[in-house]
């Protein structure tokens, strides 16, 4: 019950003002909310940042039964985020170039 309400207020807190002023909640959604509230998203994201620190790993270490990961498992977790950031402007390019052939040319100022 805690967790779903921690979730809770975290999408409401971040997301749900990102949403009701027209702003679409990707990455721009977090950036908004520091233009939004900054004194309050300073504080919030490191809090929030500890926190899954702290849920996350004693449910991973269960996991692996409290050893370290293998060596692919480094891998693949120091592969993750280059690949995530990859795969985020290959998304962004698309769309940009899909918005400026929907536009006549015309780039989209951001």
């Amino acid at each position: 019950m805690r967790r779903a309400t921690f979730i809770a207020g975290h999408i409401a807190a971040t997301r749900l003002p990102a949403i009701l002023r027209g702003i679409y909640p990707e990455f721009e959604g977090v950036a908004y909310t520091f233009q939004f509230a900054p004194y309050f998203f300073y504080w919030y994201y490191p809090v929030l940042a500890i926190a899954g620190v702290f849920l996350f790993v004693p449910g991973l270490a269960s996991l692996l039964d409290q050893a370290l990961p293998s060596v692919a498992g480094w891998a693949v977790a120091l592969a993750s985020a280059p690949a995530m950031l990859a795969v985020d402007a290959l998304y962004k390019a698309r769309r940009r170039d899909a918005h400026r052939r929907s536009s006549g040319g015309r780039a989209r100022d951001a």
